[in-house]
């Protein structure tokens, strides 16, 4: 592969404003989290972000309201009962697509919040694939955060997680300690590129 400078952190920028948010507001602190990681894998690490997992979550969904307006616009020029066979296998294709839709989150997109590439910086090497999960559950202050690795050239995986209380990245006055955040991030991405080194 060629070389990886491109993967090598810079130092974390204190200009920016920093994030606050009510700390009992779960999904809050768990968007303030996940953004604060993918912030660091794009503005520190230089990598670059996979959309693929949300295109196509938009495509089955879209899809799906096709069937939708398809049946809408036929149902007007051909009202019912005219329209009954096609209103019929429109709305069964919706509620089949929703199912898949469901399906696609439960096994696919899981709690996955961020795909990460690592390019080449010499454009020929393979890509190499970060993706970060996270989890929070209710009534807990436990945020799990765990990343898989996937080698572009030998398809191998790595992984590495680490479970800490969300106090141990906001104050008192629910303020995102970046440089905490950074420094956890630092050493999972650390033990991810050590270990690929040992192989």
């Amino acid at each position: 592969m060629g070389k990886e400078g491109s993967s090598k952190p810079k130092k974390m920028s204190l200009e920016d404003e920093p994030v606050t948010i009510d700390k009992w507001d779960g999904s809050a602190v768990k968007n303030a989290l996940d953004d604060g990681v993918k912030k660091i894998m794009t503005e520190e690490y230089g990598f670059v972000l996979d959309h693929s997992i949300v295109d196509q979550r938009l495509a089955i969904c879209t899809i799906a309201c096709g069937f939708s307006v398809f049946a809408l616009v036929y149902d007007h020029f051909f009202p019912f009962p005219e329209s009954r066979t096609v209103l019929m296998i429109c709305s069964l294709s919706y509620f089949f697509l929703m199912g898949v839709m469901n399906l696609f989150a439960m096994y696919r997109e899981k709690q996955i919040f961020i795909q990460a590439l690592e390019k080449d910086i010499a454009g020929v090497g393979a890509t190499n694939v970060w993706t970060w999960s996270s989890v929070l559950p209710k009534y807990t202050s436990e945020y799990t955060l765990w990343v898989e690795y996937t080698d572009g050239k030998t398809n191998s995986t790595r992984e590495k997680k680490i479970e800490k209380s969300i106090g141990c990245w906001f104050d008192e006055e629910g303020t995102l300690n970046m440089e905490k955040l950074f420094a956890d991030v630092k050493e999972m991405h650390s033990y991810i590129t050590s270990s690929k080194k040992e192989q």
